[in-house]
Protein backbone atom coordinates (compact mmCIF):
# COMPACT_ATOMS: atom_id res chain seq x y z
CA UNK A 1 0.00 0.00 0.00
CA UNK A 2 1.07 3.45 -0.76
CA UNK A 3 1.91 5.72 2.09
CA UNK A 4 -0.91 8.19 2.98
CA UNK A 5 0.08 11.84 2.57
CA UNK A 6 -1.37 14.64 4.64
CA UNK A 7 -1.93 18.31 3.46
CA UNK A 8 -1.27 21.03 5.93
CA UNK A 9 -2.64 24.53 5.07
CA UNK A 10 -0.24 27.42 5.37
CA UNK A 11 -0.88 30.75 6.97
CA UNK A 12 0.98 32.67 4.32
CA UNK A 13 -2.22 34.00 2.80
CA UNK A 14 -4.82 35.23 5.31
CA UNK A 15 -8.28 34.03 4.41
CA UNK A 16 -7.04 31.33 2.00
CA UNK A 17 -5.96 27.68 2.30
CA UNK A 18 -3.51 28.21 -0.51
CA UNK A 19 -0.20 29.95 -0.39
CA UNK A 20 0.66 32.87 -2.63
CA UNK A 21 -0.75 36.36 -3.25
CA UNK A 22 -4.16 37.48 -1.97
CA UNK A 23 -7.14 37.00 -4.26
CA UNK A 24 -8.39 40.64 -4.07
CA UNK A 25 -7.14 43.62 -6.10
CA UNK A 26 -5.42 45.19 -3.11
CA UNK A 27 -4.47 44.42 0.44
CA UNK A 28 -7.45 46.43 1.73
CA UNK A 29 -9.95 45.15 -0.81
CA UNK A 30 -9.61 48.09 -3.24
CA UNK A 31 -7.58 48.95 -6.34
CA UNK A 32 -3.86 48.89 -5.66
CA UNK A 33 -3.34 52.17 -7.58
CA UNK A 34 -5.37 54.06 -4.97
CA UNK A 35 -3.77 55.40 -1.81
CA UNK A 36 -4.07 52.82 0.91
CA UNK A 37 -6.44 54.94 3.03
CA UNK A 38 -8.97 55.04 0.13
CA UNK A 39 -8.93 51.37 -0.85
CA UNK A 40 -11.68 50.49 1.60
CA UNK A 41 -14.08 53.05 0.07
CA UNK A 42 -16.72 50.92 -1.66
CA UNK A 43 -17.66 53.74 -4.05
CA UNK A 44 -14.14 53.63 -5.55
CA UNK A 45 -13.86 49.86 -5.90
CA UNK A 46 -15.62 49.91 -9.28
CA UNK A 47 -12.86 51.96 -10.95
CA UNK A 48 -10.17 49.88 -12.67
CA UNK A 49 -7.69 52.67 -13.19
CA UNK A 50 -7.07 56.42 -12.94
CA UNK A 51 -8.56 57.03 -16.38
CA UNK A 52 -11.90 55.58 -15.32
CA UNK A 53 -11.99 57.70 -12.18
CA UNK A 54 -11.11 60.86 -14.11
CA UNK A 55 -13.80 60.16 -16.69
CA UNK A 56 -16.42 59.72 -13.97
CA UNK A 57 -15.37 63.00 -12.30
CA UNK A 58 -15.61 64.85 -15.62
CA UNK A 59 -19.10 63.50 -16.26
CA UNK A 60 -20.18 64.44 -12.73
CA UNK A 61 -18.99 68.03 -13.16
CA UNK A 62 -20.78 68.34 -16.50
CA UNK A 63 -23.95 67.01 -14.94
CA UNK A 64 -24.03 69.63 -12.20
CA UNK A 65 -22.57 72.41 -14.32
CA UNK A 66 -20.12 73.57 -11.67
CA UNK A 67 -17.14 72.09 -9.88
CA UNK A 68 -18.12 70.12 -6.75
CA UNK A 69 -16.51 72.72 -4.48
CA UNK A 70 -19.04 75.27 -5.77
CA UNK A 71 -22.04 73.14 -4.84
CA UNK A 72 -24.02 74.14 -1.76
CA UNK A 73 -24.71 71.66 0.96
CA UNK A 74 -27.99 72.64 2.61
CA UNK A 75 -28.34 71.99 6.34
CA UNK A 76 -31.00 69.48 7.32
CA UNK A 77 -32.45 71.69 10.09
CA UNK A 78 -34.00 75.12 9.58
CA UNK A 79 -32.25 76.61 12.61
CA UNK A 80 -28.84 75.10 11.88
CA UNK A 81 -26.00 77.65 12.15
CA UNK A 82 -24.61 76.36 8.84
CA UNK A 83 -27.32 78.33 7.05
CA UNK A 84 -25.22 81.44 7.62
CA UNK A 85 -22.50 80.05 5.36
CA UNK A 86 -25.11 79.22 2.71
CA UNK A 87 -26.54 82.76 2.83
CA UNK A 88 -23.08 84.27 2.60
CA UNK A 89 -22.27 82.19 -0.50
CA UNK A 90 -25.56 83.33 -2.04
CA UNK A 91 -24.50 86.98 -1.74
CA UNK A 92 -25.73 88.14 1.65
CA UNK A 93 -23.86 91.31 2.75
CA UNK A 94 -21.34 91.08 5.54
CA UNK A 95 -23.65 93.08 7.81
CA UNK A 96 -27.04 94.88 7.58
CA UNK A 97 -25.36 98.13 6.54
CA UNK A 98 -24.47 96.51 3.22
CA UNK A 99 -28.03 96.78 1.88
CA UNK A 100 -28.64 99.67 -0.51
CA UNK A 101 -32.09 100.41 -1.90
CA UNK A 102 -34.49 103.25 -2.67
CA UNK A 103 -36.94 103.56 0.20
CA UNK A 104 -40.50 104.93 -0.21
CA UNK A 105 -40.98 108.55 0.78
CA UNK A 106 -41.87 109.13 4.39
CA UNK A 107 -40.45 105.89 5.83
CA UNK A 108 -38.52 106.80 9.02
CA UNK A 109 -34.89 105.74 9.27
CA UNK A 110 -35.42 103.52 12.37
CA UNK A 111 -37.89 101.45 10.34
CA UNK A 112 -35.38 101.12 7.50
CA UNK A 113 -32.71 100.00 9.96
CA UNK A 114 -35.11 97.39 11.30
CA UNK A 115 -35.78 96.16 7.77
CA UNK A 116 -32.05 95.83 7.05
CA UNK A 117 -31.57 93.82 10.22
CA UNK A 118 -34.48 91.53 9.39
CA UNK A 119 -33.30 91.09 5.80
CA UNK A 120 -29.83 90.11 6.98
CA UNK A 121 -31.24 87.60 9.48
CA UNK A 122 -33.41 86.10 6.72
CA UNK A 123 -30.35 85.70 4.47
CA UNK A 124 -31.47 88.03 1.69
CA UNK A 125 -28.93 89.24 -0.83
CA UNK A 126 -29.00 92.95 -1.88
CA UNK A 127 -31.11 92.30 -4.97
CA UNK A 128 -33.74 90.41 -2.98
CA UNK A 129 -33.85 93.08 -0.27
CA UNK A 130 -34.28 95.82 -2.89
CA UNK A 131 -37.13 93.85 -4.51
CA UNK A 132 -38.93 93.50 -1.18
CA UNK A 133 -38.54 97.23 -0.47
CA UNK A 134 -39.82 98.08 -3.96
CA UNK A 135 -42.89 95.91 -3.40
CA UNK A 136 -43.49 97.62 -0.06
CA UNK A 137 -43.36 101.03 -1.72
CA UNK A 138 -45.82 99.98 -4.41
CA UNK A 139 -48.15 98.42 -1.84
CA UNK A 140 -47.99 101.58 0.28
CA UNK A 141 -48.88 103.74 -2.72
CA UNK A 142 -51.81 101.50 -3.59
CA UNK A 143 -53.02 101.59 0.01
CA UNK A 144 -52.95 105.40 0.00
CA UNK A 145 -54.90 105.51 -3.26
CA UNK A 146 -57.48 103.10 -1.85
CA UNK A 147 -57.77 105.19 1.32
CA UNK A 148 -58.28 108.39 -0.68
CA UNK A 149 -60.96 106.72 -2.80
CA UNK A 150 -62.64 105.46 0.38
CA UNK A 151 -62.68 108.99 1.84
CA UNK A 152 -64.35 110.34 -1.31
CA UNK A 153 -66.88 107.50 -1.25
CA UNK A 154 -67.73 108.05 2.42
CA UNK A 155 -68.01 111.82 1.97
CA UNK A 156 -70.35 111.43 -1.00
CA UNK A 157 -72.48 108.88 0.85
CA UNK A 158 -72.76 111.11 3.94
CA UNK A 159 -73.67 114.13 1.83
CA UNK A 160 -76.34 112.19 -0.06
CA UNK A 161 -77.85 110.79 3.15
CA UNK A 162 -77.95 114.12 5.00
CA UNK A 163 -79.26 116.08 2.00
CA UNK A 164 -82.17 113.65 1.82
CA UNK A 165 -82.76 114.05 5.56
CA UNK A 166 -82.20 117.81 5.95
CA UNK A 167 -83.50 118.89 2.57
CA UNK A 168 -83.09 122.61 1.87
CA UNK A 169 -81.60 123.13 5.30
CA UNK A 170 -78.49 121.06 4.45
CA UNK A 171 -76.22 124.00 3.57
CA UNK A 172 -77.29 126.01 6.62
CA UNK A 173 -76.65 123.10 8.99
CA UNK A 174 -73.21 122.42 7.52
CA UNK A 175 -72.48 126.13 7.85
CA UNK A 176 -73.58 126.14 11.49
CA UNK A 177 -71.47 123.08 12.31
CA UNK A 178 -68.38 124.60 10.70
CA UNK A 179 -68.88 127.92 12.47
CA UNK A 180 -69.42 126.27 15.87
CA UNK A 181 -66.23 124.21 15.59
CA UNK A 182 -64.16 127.18 14.42
CA UNK A 183 -65.61 129.53 17.03
CA UNK A 184 -64.47 127.29 19.87
CA UNK A 185 -61.36 125.67 18.39
CA UNK A 186 -60.31 127.59 15.33
CA UNK A 187 -59.13 126.20 12.01
CA UNK A 188 -57.01 123.61 13.80
CA UNK A 189 -60.06 122.07 15.47
CA UNK A 190 -61.91 121.88 12.15
CA UNK A 191 -58.93 120.17 10.54
CA UNK A 192 -58.74 117.67 13.43
CA UNK A 193 -62.44 116.85 13.09
CA UNK A 194 -62.03 116.19 9.38
CA UNK A 195 -58.85 114.15 9.84
CA UNK A 196 -60.65 111.98 12.39
CA UNK A 197 -63.33 111.23 9.80
CA UNK A 198 -66.15 112.96 11.69
CA UNK A 199 -66.78 115.27 8.74
CA UNK A 200 -67.97 112.29 6.68
CA UNK A 201 -69.76 110.42 9.42
CA UNK A 202 -73.54 111.05 9.22
CA UNK A 203 -74.15 110.21 12.88
CA UNK A 204 -71.37 112.52 14.07
CA UNK A 205 -72.64 115.32 11.81
CA UNK A 206 -76.17 114.95 13.22
CA UNK A 207 -74.77 115.33 16.74
CA UNK A 208 -72.68 118.36 15.75
CA UNK A 209 -75.70 119.93 14.06
CA UNK A 210 -77.75 119.62 17.25
CA UNK A 211 -74.92 121.15 19.26
CA UNK A 212 -74.61 124.03 16.78
CA UNK A 213 -78.36 124.67 16.92
CA UNK A 214 -78.29 124.73 20.72
CA UNK A 215 -75.36 127.15 20.78
CA UNK A 216 -77.00 129.36 18.19
CA UNK A 217 -80.21 129.55 20.17
CA UNK A 218 -78.19 130.50 23.25
CA UNK A 219 -76.53 133.31 21.29
CA UNK A 220 -73.07 131.73 21.60
CA UNK A 221 -72.30 131.69 17.88
CA UNK A 222 -71.76 135.35 17.27
CA UNK A 223 -69.06 136.34 14.83
CA UNK A 224 -68.10 135.42 11.31
CA UNK A 225 -68.42 132.10 9.56
CA UNK A 226 -64.67 132.14 9.00
CA UNK A 227 -63.86 131.32 12.60
CA UNK A 228 -63.94 134.78 14.27
CA UNK A 229 -64.64 134.91 17.98
CA UNK A 230 -67.72 136.53 19.50
CA UNK A 231 -67.82 140.29 19.05
CA UNK A 232 -66.79 141.98 22.29
CA UNK A 233 -66.56 145.61 21.14
CA UNK A 234 -68.80 147.74 18.93
CA UNK A 235 -66.07 147.83 16.28
CA UNK A 236 -65.79 144.06 16.25
CA UNK A 237 -69.56 143.73 16.05
CA UNK A 238 -69.74 146.10 13.04
CA UNK A 239 -67.01 144.10 11.31
CA UNK A 240 -68.95 140.91 12.02
CA UNK A 241 -72.12 142.44 10.51
CA UNK A 242 -70.19 143.34 7.37
CA UNK A 243 -68.92 139.78 7.08
CA UNK A 244 -72.44 138.43 7.53
CA UNK A 245 -73.65 140.47 4.55
CA UNK A 246 -70.88 138.85 2.49
CA UNK A 247 -71.79 135.32 3.66
CA UNK A 248 -74.14 133.91 0.98
CA UNK A 249 -75.30 130.97 3.10
CA UNK A 250 -76.06 133.16 6.09
CA UNK A 251 -77.88 135.78 4.01
CA UNK A 252 -79.96 133.07 2.35
CA UNK A 253 -81.19 132.01 5.77
CA UNK A 254 -81.50 135.59 7.07
CA UNK A 255 -83.48 136.96 4.14
CA UNK A 256 -85.78 133.97 3.51
CA UNK A 257 -88.66 133.74 5.96
CA UNK A 258 -89.39 130.06 5.32
CA UNK A 259 -85.75 129.03 5.48
CA UNK A 260 -85.15 126.49 8.32
CA UNK A 261 -82.28 128.61 9.66
CA UNK A 262 -84.09 131.95 9.35
CA UNK A 263 -84.98 132.41 13.02
CA UNK A 264 -81.46 131.65 14.23
CA UNK A 265 -79.94 133.98 11.62
CA UNK A 266 -82.27 136.82 12.66
CA UNK A 267 -81.40 136.35 16.32
CA UNK A 268 -77.72 136.37 15.54
CA UNK A 269 -77.94 139.51 13.41
CA UNK A 270 -80.01 141.30 16.06
CA UNK A 271 -77.40 140.47 18.67
CA UNK A 272 -74.66 141.83 16.42
CA UNK A 273 -76.58 145.03 15.72
CA UNK A 274 -77.15 145.52 19.46
CA UNK A 275 -73.44 145.04 20.15
CA UNK A 276 -72.46 147.34 17.28
CA UNK A 277 -74.73 150.19 18.48
CA UNK A 278 -75.05 149.83 22.26
CA UNK A 279 -76.27 153.46 22.74
CA UNK A 280 -79.26 153.06 20.43
CA UNK A 281 -81.16 150.71 22.72
CA UNK A 282 -83.69 151.84 25.30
Amino acid sequence: MSETQTFTPTNDAPGSVLGGAPAGPGHNGGPEWLPEELRSDASLAKFKDVAGLAKSYSQLEKRFGVPPEQLLKLPSKEDAPEWGEVFDKLGRPKDPKGYEFTAPAGVPEPMLEGFRTAAHAAGLNPRQAASVMQFYGQAQGQAQEMQAAQVVEQTTAAETELKAEWGGNYAAKVHSITRAIENFGGKEALAAVNEAGLGRNPQALRMLAKMADALSEAGALKGSSSGGQAATTPEQAREAVSRKYMDKDFMAAYSTNDHPGHAAAVREMEALFAAAHPGSQG
